[in-house]
């Protein structure tokens, strides 16, 4: 009779021990949630004073006791930034998947008030104000029944161009909508929809600086542009000069033109050589907007006149590029920045501020061989044109992001 207290007891004392156990593990395992890098789907837009980027970003956790070892949520955000400064004035969370893969998204384009995107489930359709969504695929499909199954959702079947938005519906109709209403016009005459406001998404390329810098500029009575010694030999004895690389120390050049005539026709001359300023650069080339059709538009400055010049601080994996203002007519240099970039991927020209967007490599861990891409950090910075100052947006440093807002739903 004396031990049943005492054998309650040590019943009493394992339990307590087990749960406190269970409860410890409980603990441990909570999910410890690891915001990775923001990645982005596309390329950018700006519209006036405001650039926009379509992103995603992976959460994901080591343990969680319903979904398994590790669980993932992709968060998919519209951003708003002031053009001039690269500060987001607005963050708005459009979706949130489990398990979500980062494709099947891209910003299509502006019209109106009106942008445009393409996600998995097909169009949708936002504010440029605030982000509101405004319309979708489904909504649209339900207002207008015969439609119901028709519009696609691979990108193949959307275009955006000069003038608006082309949906080539699953029956073989191109159709448009008009962007205030989201009514359905058929694409057979004039377009009802189309009232200007046009703005397409930024030049995006992977991995070619080359694609935004030109070798020279034509203005009326004289040349502009970027040579060594031995091509202003050649271009002056031959008028022939071929392309740059981004490897090679050039410097300013000036040249007086000219008209001649041969058995084609006319044909520019230039004559009078002469260097500009008193330093070369590494990998020189005339900043310019790249265009699709044509040759690409060599930015150039007023008050004072003068070109941009992308360059590079060294050559290799450290090396970082430069923009430097040069002014005529003696070359002087306004200023030179060294750019948190190790590619260009898209130019967006403003007058007071120019709008870069592009990928900064990290240091290698190791010395084992590797895709400097794959860790690379991506950048949107905003120039201002007078003063070369820069303002700059990593989407690596998480910690210190504009938290997301979700998006209403506008009916």
């Amino acid at each position: 009779m004396q031990r049943t207290p005492r054998i309650l007891l040590y019943v009493l004392l394992a339990l307590l021990t087990i749960g406190g156990i269970i409860g410890a593990v409980a603990v441990f395992f909570v999910p410890d949630w690891l915001l990775r890098p923001v990645k982005s789907f596309g390329p950018p837009l700006r519209a006036g004073d405001r650039v926009y980027l379509l992103t995603g970003q992976w959460r994901s956790s080591m343990w969680h006791p319903d979904d398994g070892p590790t669980i993932t949520d992709l968060f998919v955000d519209l951003w708003a930034f002031n053009a001039a400064t690269a500060v987001p004035v607005w963050r708005k969370r459009l979706q949130t998947e489990r398990n979500g893969a980062m494709d099947g998204r891209s910003i299509l384009g502006a019209e109106g008030d009106t942008l445009w995107l393409l996600v998995p489930s097909g169009l949708m359709a936002v504010s440029l104000k605030d982000g509101a969504i405004l319309a979708d695929t489904p909504r649209i499909e339900a207002k207008y029944p015969g439609l119901k199954g028709l519009l696609p959702t691979d990108s193949r079947y959307f275009s955006f161009d000069a003038k608006g938005l082309h949906i080539k519906a699953g029956d073989g109709r191109t159709i448009s909508l008009n962007p205030q209403t989201f009514a359905v016009n058929p694409e057979e005459g004039p377009n009802p929809a189309l009232r200007g406001g046009i703005v397409m998404p930024a030049y995006y390329t992977p991995f070619s600086t080359s694609s935004f810098v030109e070798r020279g500029l034509h203005i009326p009575g004289h040349w502009l542009g970027v040579l060594n010694d031995d091509e202003a030999k050649l271009f002056s004895e031959k008028n022939v000069v071929g392309g740059i690389d981004l490897e090679t120390r050039r410097r300013l050049w000036h040249a007086r033109t000219g008209e001649g005539t041969n058995f084609f026709g006319k044909f520019t001359t230039h004559l009078d050589f002469k260097p500009l300023g008193d330093r070369d650069y590494l990998g020189p080339g005339l900043l310019a907007q790249h265009a699709s059709t044509g040759p690409n538009q060599v930015l150039y400055y007023r008050n004072p006149d003068s070109v941009l010049v992308l360059h590079r601080d060294r050559l290799g994996e450290e090396g970082r590029l430069r923009l430097a203002r040069i002014a005529g007519p003696a070359g002087n240099v306004l200023w030179d920045a060294t750019l948190p970039l190790s590619v260009l991927q898209s130019v967006m020209p403003g007058e007071q501020a120019l709008v870069f967007y592009g990928r900064e490599y990290t240091k290698p861990k190791d010395s084992r061989p590797r895709d400097p891409m794959h860790t690379a950090l991506e950048m949107l910075i905003a120039i201002d044109v007078a003063t070369g100052k820069l303002s700059v947006h990593n989407q690596g440093d998480v910690d210190n992001h504009l938290d997301a807002v979700a998006a209403e739903v506008k009916q």
